[in-house]
């Protein structure tokens, strides 16, 4: 073959080379052009808080899931356990739950005074019981929400709902971890017992001693919500709480706290076979179970997360069998339900002034 043979040969093979890389720079292309159109709609605010949502009750099914495996394939030991109902029990336990969960909301009527907004304590109560219920809602920002427009119908103005409601949750939550620090030094209970949480002990110990010395230096107390406002992009408010009036608050949220907790002891006498003096012990499971639940802004109502930790307490503290724990705590979350439900019928009935 001549060398002008070789020459067409190879040119040909060239123009096939460009035809076959020329379509597979295309596809290329094309598969570049497709991610980035999937990237510009996952870039969107509505699909990011779509998938946000959806990873959220994913989340909360595999806790759930986790939880309710352990009971099935434990079955046997669920079924064998000396199951008890003691209705006399139960009944004043629900009462106890409905009461604390009033005086709690009830609570924001004085928390209001600091702004110099006076609101009748039964009103008070509606506006922050029913706000209260959008915890149920991921991301908790409908309780923001709702108090303002609930407040807001009451002639309470934007801002001081905002304030008053950020300022409940920094009596209501160090109150919560106080009675948990305060019951395991006087139950005494070993370190050992909770070695696994030794951090986790120790950041609620400084937590709580710094709550109180916020709460009881109204300057510091002051400077710390605006920060938390301009946090939430909220302008700064000016308010004042006495040192003397900033301990009454804290004090009866911690009575609260106390007769939530009163009304769980009386829970667990009604359904299981707990000693009498598990009275601490029972504060400290409701109370840390029902607050990490809280603080668990994915979980709506702390859903999976409280059963979990209440169940995993109740084996460590209660020495019930991990499966049978696990079950009480499934069995709580209706026990509140109810008592959640009798407390919401109570707030509707209270008149609004609009």
């Amino acid at each position: 073959m001549g060398a002008g043979g070789l020459d067409r040969k190879a040119v040909k093979n060239c123009k096939l080379n460009q035809v076959k890389y020329s379509g597979g720079l295309k596809l290329v292309l094309d598969a570049a052009f497709f991610i980035r159109h999937i990237l510009k709609i996952m870039a969107s605010r509505s699909t990011r808080k779509t998938l946000f949502d959806i990873l959220k009750w994913i989340i909360i099914a595999v806790i759930l899931y986790f939880i309710i495996r352990q009971v099935i394939t434990q079955w046997e030991q669920v079924k064998n356990y000396h199951w008890q109902i003691d209705w006399l029990y139960l009944v004043l336990s629900l009462f106890m739950l409905a009461g604390g969960l009033f005086f709690k909301s009830f609570l924001w009527s004085e928390v209001l005074k600091s702004f110099d907004t006076y609101l009748p304590p039964l009103r008070a109560f509606r506006v922050a019981y029913l706000s209260n219920l959008g915890r149920y809602v991921p991301g908790k920002i409908v309780q923001f929400v709702g108090i303002i427009y609930l407040a807001k119908k009451e002639g309470v103005r934007e801002d001081v709902a905002l304030a008053s409601f950020a300022l409940i949750q920094m009596f209501d939550i160090p109150s919560g971890l106080i009675l948990i620090v305060t019951y395991l030094l006087i139950m005494g209970i070993s370190f050992s017992t909770f070695s696994a949480y030794s951090s986790v002990l120790i950041a609620v110990g400084i937590v709580s001693l710094a709550s109180l010395v916020i709460i009881l230096t109204p300057s510091l107390l002051s400077k710390t919500l605006n920060i938390g406002l301009r946090l939430l992009k909220q302008p700064a408010i000016n308010f004042s709480l006495q040192k003397k009036t900033g301990f009454k608050i804290l004090f009866l949220y911690f009575v609260a706290w106390n007769i939530m907790g009163a009304a769980f002891y009386f829970f667990l006498r009604a359904v299981t076979s707990i000693p009498d003096n598990f009275f601490g012990q029972a504060c400290v499971i409701f109370s840390a179970s029902y607050l990490i639940g809280y603080l668990a802004l994915f979980a709506p109502g702390g859903i999976g997360v409280r059963e979990g930790v209440m169940g995993l307490l109740l084996a460590q503290i209660g020495g019930l069998a991990t499966p049978v724990a696990l079950a009480v705590g499934l069995a709580a979350r209706l026990w509140f339900l109810v008592a959640e439900l009798s407390v919401s019928v109570m707030a509707l009935l209270v008149g609004s002034k609009k």
